[in-house]
């Protein structure tokens, strides 16, 4: 390993450990992370372990970048979902060199950005901005942290190939090109969180951790904990019956709630099977609990993590509420080829990886 690519993976490293042990930024698997070395090389963090599990001696890849901006642009021209979704599972395969370990599936959008850090986070409140009409969102950020930002606007799309289509859209023909950045960047994906790029790690958690704690306040996020189990000690409610594998989840604690199934981000679809993929492994249990059922404690904590996100979204949206995804783009996510391939990836890795739903 030579000098840069030292600095990548310790940047890398850090990224990944900092952005992924705040439960309102990363949920379960989710997020990914990237650094780019030069002459067009990429590091990402790979498939199959959550973000603050990353190490330098595990959990990212090396990627072709080069390769993944040319196989995008091809994919461009495939109008079916279907085959383009299995071109970009196909192309992220090809764009890796690191045997053992798979590519983010978002890697493509990764490669895409000119920025030399790149992360994507699951953020609360970054899906209450996007939530908001895109100049409004705008002048919040603006607020924030001034002029020295770009700012992007993404509509929803599904993850993988559409979402990277969409955000080489929203940043217009420079990012495609590879151009060099002149401001960080912020991208605002619709449903899906935020994405920084930035020339150093430093600057993308600074600028993340102004906009987070501002935008928290502004929100309110800080008066929600996270769920405990029905019954725990201070518990309100009595835990219903139960089967094995089955536990319920109590947000009394909260002063209001929104226990609301329409998904918000993908991770909702992805994470439970409420949409024709088997039996329903989650059911409300009154308008503050729900149960959840999961295989071990990895899979359980995982689920009670996005069910957390995606309660939070819809309360704190308030009376404007929370837009779900559109049913085509569920259908879609419920049966992406892409997150399929990741769940046999985690699952190879053994039980802990595989409860823990695909890695991004």
């Amino acid at each position: 390993m030579n000098p840069a690519e030292t600095r990548g993976v310790q940047d890398l490293v850090r990224l990944c450990r900092v952005l992924g042990r705040d439960p309102l930024l990363v949920q379960a698997g989710g997020g990914n992370v990237s650094v780019k070395l030069p002459p067009d090389r990429l590091l990402v963090k790979a498939s199959g372990l959550r973000l603050a599990e990353v190490s330098a001696a595990r959990g990212w890849a090396r990627a072709d970048a080069g390769l993944l901006r040319r196989g995008l642009a091809a994919l461009a021209g495939i109008r079916s979902a279907l085959p383009r979704d299995r071109a970009y599972a196909d192309l992220l395969g090809r764009a890796g060199r690191t045997p053992g370990w798979r590519v983010s599936m978002e890697a493509g959008f990764h490669a895409l950005i000119p920025d030399r850090c790149v992360a994507h986070v699951h953020s609360v409140a970054g899906l209450l901005l996007g939530a908001l009409p895109p100049a409004q969102a705008r002048r919040r950020i603006r607020r924030i942290l001034g002029a020295g930002v770009r700012i992007a606007s993404v509509p929803a799309a599904v993850p993988g190939a559409e979402l990277s289509l969409a955000l080489a859209r929203a940043l217009g023909r420079g990012a495609r090109l590879g151009a060099g950045p002149r401001k960080p960047l912020l991208a605002v994906l619709r449903g899906h969180g935020l994405v920084w790029g930035a020339e150093t790690a430093a600057e993308l958690l600074r600028l993340s951790a102004a906009l987070e704690t501002a935008l928290r306040a502004e929100f309110g996020l800080d008066r929600y904990p996270p769920p405990h189990l029905c019954g725990s000690r201070g518990c309100r409610r009595a835990p219903a019956p139960r089967a094995e594998g089955w536990g319920e989840l109590c947000f009394c604690r909260w002063p209001g709630c929104r226990l609301d199934f329409r998904p918000a981000f993908p991770d909702f679809v992805v994470y439970f099977s409420l949409w024709g993929r088997g039996a329903p492994d989650l059911v409300r249990t009154s308008e503050r609990s729900a149960l959840l059922r999961a295989d071990d404690a990895a899979g359980r904590r995982a689920k009670a993590e996005v069910l957390f996100a995606h309660a939070l979204a819809h309360t704190a949206a308030g009376a404007r509420g929370m837009p779900g995804l559109p049913p085509a783009m569920v259908r879609a996510i419920a049966g992406l080829e892409s997150e399929r391939l990741r769940l046999a990836q985690a699952a190879r890795r053994g039980a802990p990886s595989s409860a823990q739903g695909p890695s991004r």
